[in-house]
């Protein structure tokens, strides 16, 4: 996607209710969407479609991220980080909550802002796997911090691989920590597919 396509998607985006910010990442064709809570998901996704084809941009070329849970369901919950430095490594877990009960996923890096932000987001993803018992088949493409209107935000980019090939994103607002902030984009990219998942197990 081009500067000059992504500017009239924007545009066109702007123009509908229930829609608060709007983050389009032309580098990887991510459209990221902060919606109202009472929005109609169905009926929002309907026009968000309509948007994306009147701007000219062809269907699957982009992928689109609701970042708000339009249907409250019970999720699972970040419950801590911790950074440990070993020798020239550093270690980060990453605690989630489900059902009362803590889970720990770990994973291991160089030291470094950027390069820890990474190893936040991997630490997320084994601990999310701990959670459920089984292998999601989901990479970490990237995790990159991004300013859109005067807010800093956290982007996490995922692809699910198999035999319906997926790409997510999930963000969240990068105040704060910011390896904690990287562990739960992580969380906002899989919310639907962990939806899913949980939803058979309850």
């Amino acid at each position: 996607m081009d500067a000059s396509t992504a500017q009239v998607l924007r545009a066109k985006l702007e123009t509908l209710e229930g829609i608060e910010r709007i983050v389009i990442d032309e580098s990887t064709n991510s459209v990221l969407l902060h919606c109202l809570p009472d929005s109609n998901s169905s009926a929002l996704q309907v026009q968000i479609d309509e948007a994306i084809a009147s701007a000219g941009v062809e269907p699957g070329s982009v992928s689109v991220q609701l970042l708000t849970v339009l249907n409250a369901r019970k999720r699972i919950k970040f419950a801590g980080a911790d950074r440990l430095v070993e020798g020239g490594s550093v270690r980060i877990r990453i605690k989630l909550e489900w059902n009362g009960e803590t889970t720990v996923g770990e994973a291991v890096g160089e030291s470094g802002d950027l390069i820890e932000l990474r190893t936040s987001a991997a630490a997320a993803l084994h601990a999310l796997e701990r959670v459920l018992d089984e292998d999601l088949h989901i990479k970490l493409v990237g995790v990159k911090q991004v300013k859109a209107f005067d807010a800093e935000l956290m982007v996490v980019a995922l692809y699910r691989t198999g035999d319906q090939p997926q790409r997510l994103v999930g963000s969240v607002s990068a105040a704060g920590d910011p390896r904690r902030a990287a562990a739960v984009a992580v969380l906002n990219a899989l919310n639907r597919i962990l939806g899913n998942y949980l939803a058979v197990r309850e």
